[in-house]
């Protein structure tokens, strides 16, 4: 797919209250998310004015329908996180079955994994890891065979040389989809269909850490 740019970019709250059960995307592709019945994180409002979501561990999912922009090859994946708990693996993202998936691994080190000729292929940072329950940005681009994992201003790349299957299965905030839940608060991750530039990341990091009080 051709580098255009956003291809989920859910809605940022501050100051008036977001819908209670639905994520409104607004890149191009209107690629809405939905809360899970009897599975809902809640909206909570920081200081700041801004709206995040609050995982409660156990049910708590959001699910995109799969949509042609969501099959990526390439991608970079953003969000603030501030776990309740350090000693698990939690997904931020998962596009199921063979797509790709972006996580704070057990270790607490970064964690992007994704099927490659039907194998599961994973990798980790070594070197930026999430070591406190504090807010920090997190981030991941890849673009064969470069991988780069980013949290806060840190970054650490990557040789990750496997080509990514594709995904027609849906796209799931919070969970693997059955398993490794969220435990506190996240902001809905941004996707672009393209690996931006450490420059580029770092921009986002920085107009959006006030928010947070980083």
């Amino acid at each position: 797919m051709k580098a255009t740019g956003y291809v989920f970019k859910p809605r940022v709250y501050i100051g008036s209250e977001p819908p209670a059960t639905v994520l409104e995307d607004e890149s191009r592709f209107g690629n809405n998310g939905a809360f899970k019945a009897d599975g809902e994180p809640d909206w909570v409002q920081l200081p700041s004015g801004l709206w995040v979501l609050n995982f409660d561990h156990s049910d708590d999912m959001i699910t995109v329908p799969h949509h042609s922009s969501l099959a990526l090859t390439a991608w970079t994946i953003t969000a603030w996180e501030k776990r309740n708990a350090i000693d698990d693996r939690q997904d931020i993202v998962n596009k199921r079955t063979q797509g790709y998936n972006y996580f704070v691994a057990a270790d607490n080190y970064l964690g992007c994994q994704f099927k490659s000729g039907g194998d599961l292929k994973t990798d980790y940072s070594a070197v930026v890891s999430v070591t406190d329950l504090d807010w920090h940005f997190v981030a991941v681009t890849f673009k064969q065979p470069d991988m780069v994992f980013f949290v806060d201003d840190a970054s650490e790349a990557r040789v990750f040389d496997w080509p990514p299957d594709v995904s027609d299965d849906i796209l799931v905030i919070g969970t693997q989809g059955f398993s490794n839940w969220w435990d506190g608060f996240l902001t809905p991750p941004k996707i672009f269909n393209y690996a931006l530039s450490a420059g580029q990341v770092k921009k986002i990091f920085e107009a959006e850490r006030h928010f947070f009080g980083v």
